[in-house]
């Protein structure tokens, strides 16, 4: 289903995003907040159940801009992928609670987004979209998942990291989708977050999209 894609602004409380074409739904931790583990796994599980399927002619997502990153903003740290991936047991962090604890809570956390739709020759079928590290489809010839992907240009492609509010240099030097979003004065660009252009309330946030045209 190529073209359809699922952008995330992440942190902890879920909220629907005014700054975003369509209807999207993203993710802040507010200063201050506290966590227990029942909240953990409700943010987790809400995170990709409320986030709106968006279509777009924007480029395809492409592997090779596979970035791995942690979220350590409030009392949870846990290690996350740019293709919708949270946790990754046995590396840690993984869902640790509380932060420098040592105790991790998951295994691993990744989106799925199905549909039941009639094919061509009549036949109700459900197809499911997602992008875990195992027993999940892929390219027999590439070897290249047939799930989610990050679309390019939502992050700096010359470090290790998804896009985080708090690093600049994890930005791209325009955003995709906000290509005004820079100081006219520096060229620097602005934080592109839940917030809007260059808000940084949330303790932390990370910003990518994702989809699934390679499958």
């Amino acid at each position: 289903m190529p073209g359809r894609n699922l952008r995330h602004s992440g942190g902890g409380h879920l909220a629907p995003s005014s700054a975003l074409p369509g209807r999207a739904y993203g993710l802040y931790l507010p200063a201050g907040s506290k966590f227990v583990l029942n909240s953990l796994i409700l943010v987790l599980a809400g995170l990709f159940l409320t986030m709106s399927a968006l279509y777009s002619q924007e480029p395809y997502g492409d592997p090779a801009w596979k970035k791995r990153g942690i979220m350590d903003g409030n009392l949870v740290r846990t290690i996350f992928y740019n293709h919708g991936e949270v946790a990754e047991n046995p590396f840690q962090p993984s869902g640790e609670w509380p932060k420098g604890s040592g105790h991790g809570y998951l295994d691993g956390v990744a989106p799925w987004v199905a549909a039941e739709v009639v094919d061509v020759f009549g036949n109700t079928i459900h197809p499911l979209e997602a992008n875990y590290r195992e027993d999940i489809d892929f390219d027999p010839e590439t070897g290249v998942v047939w799930g989610w992907h990050p679309l390019p240009g939502y992050v700096n492609l010359d470090q290790d990291s998804p896009a985080m509010s708090n690093d600049p240099g994890t930005w791209p030097e325009r955003w995709p989708d906000q290509p005004e979003w820079y100081d006219k004065a520096t060229f620097e660009p602005f934080w592109n977050g839940f917030f809007g252009r260059g808000v940084k309330n949330a303790d932390l946030e990370t910003y990518f999209v994702m989809d699934d045209a390679l499958d």
